[in-house]
């Protein structure tokens, strides 16, 4: 069993509702570890704990979801490729559980990426005359899971498009490999000129997907800029050399 974060750290995320929204803790705390989980044919179970960080008994359910990628976007559907237990379980204040996460496929070529959310449900809340609706903070974590390729290659293409009269240039990173790219930090800098600040990110980039990058330009229409990023790639990422398209300019 490999679990891939070896510092093992408890993540605290918050969400307002449905909205998914990180925001600072406020009215419950969920706390997992570790942040991320492969599984293999020689590893094919792995574990989660899952912590009750507030004061109140919590109810939370676990469900695994195929996770793909569709013009940019994610986009999850259900799956028994990876199976889960507990499904759904209670918390006590300051409690943990250990979810469990079995694999039912074989590897391939290409990556197999899910996710485990982990979702508070709504807690029962004694009925008062006249109190009207009662709105609840619920919290909802998900942790990346990975089925290794069976030929892991890493290949990526960075691109600048143009997008339209009176609009910013989009940088894209377009993944060509069998396997995902996390950009973590991306810096635009202008050859013989100025840096943009850098820009701290948790971008997943799955194989044969193409993200937008969001970044400032330091540079004006025309310009040559160079491009460089931190990945969780086992080798860094190339840095490579652009121009920023005019607006009726086709993509480079």
């Amino acid at each position: 069993m490999r679990l891939c974060n070896p510092k093992r750290a408890w993540t605290r995320m918050l969400a307002i509702a449905s909205a998914a929204a990180c925001t600072p803790a406020i009215a419950g705390m969920l706390q997992i570890a570790p942040l991320r989980i492969e599984l293999a044919a020689a590893r094919p179970v792995a574990a989660l704990t899952v912590r009750n960080g507030d004061a109140h008994e919590m109810s939370v359910q676990a469900e695994v979801l195929e996770w793909t990628q569709e013009n940019g976007r994610d986009v999850y559907r259900p799956t028994r490729d990876v199976l889960v237990n507990p499904v759904i379980f209670k918390l006590a204040p300051d409690g943990t559980q250990i979810v469990r996460l079995g694999l039912q496929v074989t590897a391939g070529e290409t990556e197999r990426a899910y996710r485990l959310f982990v979702q508070q449900l709504p807690r029962q809340q004694p009925h008062e005359a006249g109190a009207g609706v009662h709105m609840q903070t619920l919290l909802r974590l998900g942790v990346p899971v990975f089925v290794p390729s069976t030929s892991p290659r890493i290949a990526a293409r960075w691109q600048v498009l143009a997008t339209g009269s009176g609009s910013e240039p989009a940088l894209t990173l377009e993944n060509t490999g069998s396997t995902h790219i996390q950009l973590t930090r991306v810096t635009v800098r202008a050859v013989g000129g100025a840096e943009d600040p850098s820009f701290g990110m948790s971008l997943y980039v799955l194989p044969q997907q193409t993200a937008r990058v969001p970044v400032r330009w330091p540079a004006a229409a025309g310009s040559a800029v160079s491009v460089s990023a931190v990945a969780d790639t086992p080798t860094p990422l190339p840095t490579v050399q652009l121009t920023v398209p005019r607006a009726e300019a086709a993509a480079r």
